[in-house]
C-alpha cells in the first residue's frame, strides 16, 4: 500500500472512530476542511507539521498516530531491518 493511501485509510478511521466529521478534526486540528479531505483521498501527503496538528485534532501524540499508518503499511516495517 502506498503511503499516501495508508495514510489516507488511517486518517478516515481513526476520525470516524472519535465520531468527528471532516470539518470537526479539521477545526480540533487548525487545519483547513479543504486539507483535510485531501489527505483523506490520498491527493495529498502530509507535512510533519500536518502529522502534529491532526494527532492533536485526534486525541492523540504524533508517535501513536504515525504508529497507526506504519501498522496500516507493513512494508515500512521490513525496510527498517535493511
Amino acid at each position: 500500500m502506498e503511503f499516501a493511501q495508508a495514510f489516507a485509510t488511517t486518517l478516515r478511521v481513526l476520525r470516524m472512530e472519535r465520531d468527528l466529521t471532516q470539518e470537526r478534526l479539521a477545526e480540533r486540528a487548525g487545519l483547513h476542511l479543504n486539507s483535510v479531505g485531501l489527505l483523506e483521498r490520498g491527493l495529498r501527503e502530509p507535512s510533519l507539521y500536518t502529522v502534529f496538528q491532526l494527532a492533536t485534532g485526534l486525541d492523540m501524540t504524533p508517535a501513536e498516530f504515525v504508529q497507526a499508518v506504519s501498522e496500516r503499511r507493513p512494508s515500512i516495517k521490513s525496510r527498517s531491518g535493511q
